[in-house]
């Protein structure tokens, strides 16, 4: 179901509308608007920064719809193909997420934005993802890491202190569930979750060690199943199972329950996005949790993926490009992303009043990783497409369901990079 931003003020709009055209023919509305596609898990960060925009520009509003989060890629798919989608699409960076904004490019849907002011000053990290043959199609948001947030009152009743190794999180993990306490709370239902806990996981293990994995399984130089570092992302999983760091349901759990074990203090961890923060803090207003990033075997070997969640674009066939661009320039300035940042529960880099990167409290711990070369781009958004992450992620449920040997997750993603590259 698609939510209208301000129904009934435009219901009033229309009304007051009518009564002064009766009164006088020669009055007319010379606003212009633009139109905004998004998830609605965004919809409150989002209508405060069009408030904000339409504020600073009188002249311009801002028709927002909000479509939720499972369905959202398959309804833009289809109306950028009938030619009916809106002016500014939300989108993910590179090409293998859910609708992935260098393959809409590729496809000749989006509008060239190389010559926007904010491109010069975009983080290194997130160039590659919105750039296709030297040309910017994108405008990533902010940079929001994978982590794990924990509740320290939980950890402190079982006089325990946040892990810097692996062997730590299971020796938590064994601890916390003595005492009644799921240890880490994860939607073994839903693939999007098993693919961050995976991905959070492979940071350490794959692309810690070797940077240009990716680059190396384009080239058919390595696979899944052959890398040691995929296999023992993999055999960690299962170590953390049999540690029983979850719940004895995680694989029927779906996401909005795992949210909310976790902000009920009924899960001790949550290994998330940050995007993620704002629902816990909706969730549970009075709950304090901190992070700290998924452990590797020791505390040197520990790295942190992020990459914007975001990406803005504009359609080739935007009915309003100037305000379009007008908008995407707007919540690109220092003050719009610092607040971003700051709701969304991310980091906006370089939008201090120093230049200096803003951070929302939650993700302060991570800051010695954020400002050094431990922090990585979040690497399955260069896959070939949405269906390999997804394939890894699912064959990684069938671990929870004893369905599944890590012989065959990694052979059955093996086999969707392969047929994605056909």
């Amino acid at each position: 179901m698609i939510e209208k931003k301000g129904a009934r003020l435009a219901l009033a709009a229309v009304t007051v509308a009518g009564l002064l055209a009766g009164c006088s023919s020669g009055s007319s509305d010379s606003s212009t608007t633009v139109t905004f596609a998004g998830q609605t898990q965004e919809k409150d960060i989002w209508d405060a920064q069009f408030k904000a925009f339409e504020q600073a520009h009188p002249d311009i509003k801002v028709d927002a719809q909000y479509t939720p989060n499972d369905s959202y890629p398959q309804l833009m798919q289809t109306q950028l193909q009938a030619g009916n989608a809106a002016d500014v699409i939300q989108t993910t960076p590179g090409t293998g997420g859910g609708l992935p904004a260098l393959t809409l490019a590729a496809g000749g849907r989006l509008a060239d934005l190389t010559n926007m002011s904010w491109v010069g000053s975009m983080p290194a990290s997130s160039k590659p993802l919105v750039t296709l043959d030297g040309k910017v199609y994108a405008y990533p948001t902010d940079v929001a890491p994978l982590f794990v947030a924990y509740n320290p009152q939980l950890f402190s009743d079982a006089g325990l202190s946040a892990p810097t190794t692996f062997a730590q999180l299971t020796d938590a993990c064994t601890k916390l569930s003595a005492a009644g306490v799921t240890p880490i709370s994860l939607a073994g239902a839903s693939y999007q979750n098993t693919s961050i806990l995976v991905q959070a996981i492979a940071a350490n293990n794959v692309f810690g060690p070797d940077p240009d994995w990716n680059t190396e399984r384009k080239a058919n130089s390595t696979t899944f199943a052959s890398a040691a570092g995929w296999q023992k992302t993999v055999s960690d999983v299962k170590k953390l199972i049999d540690a029983k760091c979850f719940a004895s349901d995680v694989a029927a759990v779906k996401a909005p329950v795992h949210m909310q074990r976790f902000a009920a203090s009924k899960a001790a961890m949550y290994v998330m996005p940050a995007q993620a923060i704002n629902s816990v803090r909706n969730a549970a207003p009075d709950l304090t949790f901190s992070s700290f990033a998924f452990p590797a075997d020791t505390a040197a070997q520990t790295r942190v993926s992020a990459a914007s969640g975001i990406a803005l674009v504009v359609n080739g066939k935007a009915r309003n490009s100037d305000a379009a661009r007008k908008l995407i320039d707007f919540l690109s300035t220092p003050a719009q992303r610092a607040a971003y940042a700051n709701t969304a529960g991310t980091i906006a880099p370089g939008a201090g009043p120093d230049g200096s990167d803003v951070y929302t409290d939650i993700l302060t711990p991570l800051k010695p990783y954020m400002a050094t070369d431990k922090v990585l781009t979040l690497n399955y958004l260069s896959w070939p497409n949405a269906n390999v992450a997804q394939q890894l992620a699912t064959s990684v449920q069938g671990l929870f369901t004893g369905q599944k040997t890590a012989e065959q997750v990694l052979a059955d993603t093996d086999q969707a990079w392969n047929t994605a590259n056909k």
